[in-house]
């Protein structure tokens, strides 16, 4: 496997419990979501574990439905009580090829479970029995997938009130700026 992708992250998630007009909507706003509270901590690990730009498959029951990438922070949900994260399609699943067949884990769509990670050391059996079999792809094809460097929430707030077309390569000197700081403090500090 690429060293790249040794920090790849894939969760597991789950939207068994709601109703298909429910899912509609969510899908239509691109949005996931469960009960804060959910069982097994797995209410804990999407509201404090999972991160923007980590993988997830999304399936209703044994049937998976889409490939994505998470893109914000949890926030209030649709529902009280409820909270959901944003993500953007990386690949959509076939009606005829989207049943799962293979053993149950924590992170597979026949296991009761709504919110999972994959295991570092699983993730070439989630890559063989999901990814490649469900999707048509591998886990190195995410590489171009993973962000070069993260923003800061308070960067960000900076960046998004620059007005776009005027400063549009502006963004990149901000970001190259704080790498460059970076790397002239660590050789200050040699």
């Amino acid at each position: 496997m690429n060293a790249r992708l040794i920090d790849l992250r894939v969760w597991k998630h789950s939207h068994g419990g709601l109703k298909d007009k429910e899912r509609e909507k969510l899908r239509k706003r691109s949005v996931i979501t469960l009960f804060e509270d959910t069982g097994k901590e797995q209410g804990l690990a999407f509201r404090e574990q999972m991160q923007p730009s980590d993988f997830f498959y999304l399936c209703y029951g044994n049937r998976v439905q889409l490939f994505g990438q998470i893109t914000s922070n949890f926030r209030k949900g649709f529902k009280r009580r409820w909270v959901e994260r944003a993500y953007r399609i990386i690949k959509e699943c076939s009606s005829n090829a989207s049943k799962f067949t293979g053993p149950q884990k924590k992170w597979t769509p026949n296991f009761n479970s709504t919110c999972a990670l994959v295991p570092t050391e699983e993730q070439s059996q989630f890559e063989r029995q999901i990814l490649a079999r469900l999707f048509r792809f591998r886990l190195r094809d995410l590489e171009m997938q993973i962000p070069e460097e993260s923003i800061l929430p308070e960067e960000e707030d900076a960046l998004t009130s620059l007005p776009k077309k005027k400063y549009e390569e502006g963004r990149r000197r901000l970001v190259l700026h704080k790498r460059f700081e970076t790397v002239r403090n660590q050789e200050r500090r040699r």
